[in-house]
């Protein structure tokens, strides 16, 4: 049978809208307590008003209680989602509550202020399943299921990112540790003092964590200190 583009284009947004049904049909009956993370107003608001269309029931995490708030609240705690643009001064903790949460197992859902391969590496060695674009927030949100890992197509533009998404690691927890240091402008030998290892151990860290991102130039591993240095994305 012969279907013409226009007839192809509505069986398959019949399709979606089936699958997103399904799917908020089955989270109704048991909806799941999503813990969220996002600084910016307008970004809040997209996030809520589309993940409460999915029947979740969402609690705003504050970026002053961030950790504390996540290690009191582990038990209940089932998906947790951040937008990192408005994070600032408050990306280390947001990151390490980030680390934290995957380490219980639990679903973890980013949204990213820039198409960038190497941020989207960084989320995945983080431990999160689910990275978005912003700038594609509320239908992305639509699109997600957690019990699917989702990568925005946005950040799989570069043939060297869709490649190497499988073969990304999870850092150490010492990895992560030198990667943000690095971020705050520490060199080696401000590392190992202060973290009273040495300057072999520093190198190895750093080493370690590139090849489990797959950073593999200093271009990818500069912009990523950048990004976690608190750049503006709010601009």
């Amino acid at each position: 049978m012969y279907f013409d583009l226009q007839t192809k284009k509505f069986y398959m947004m019949e399709y979606i809208d089936f699958i997103n049904a399904l799917i908020s049909t089955c989270l109704t009956k048991n909806p799941p307590h999503l813990f969220l993370y996002e600084s910016r107003l307008l970004f809040r608001r997209a996030a809520r008003r589309c993940l409460h269309e999915k029947n979740y029931v969402i609690t705003d995490i504050g970026a002053e209680l961030l950790r504390t708030q996540i290690h009191t609240s582990k038990q209940d705690l089932s998906i947790f989602a951040a937008g990192l643009g408005g994070a600032g001064e408050d990306m280390s903790s947001v990151l390490q509550a980030i680390y934290s949460v995957s380490s219980l197992k639990n679903d973890i859902v980013v949204w990213l202020p820039e198409c960038s391969a190497v941020l989207m590496k960084f989320m995945l060695g983080l431990g999160v399943n689910h990275v978005l674009y912003e700038d594609r927030l509320y239908t992305e949100l639509k699109l997600f299921d957690p019990t699917l890992p989702f990568i925005s197509p946005y950040f799989l533009r570069e043939k060297s990112a869709a490649e190497s998404i499988r073969r990304i690691k999870k850092l150490s927890p010492a990895e992560l540790a030198t990667v943000l240091d690095f971020s705050r402008g520490l060199d080696v030998h401000a590392i190992s003092a202060f973290r009273q290892i040495s300057d072999k151990t520093v190198y190895t860290h750093r080493k370690n964590a590139m090849k489990n991102l797959k950073i593999e130039s200093a271009t990818e591993w500069f912009k990523l200190l950048t990004f976690l240095k608190g750049f503006d994305f709010t601009r």
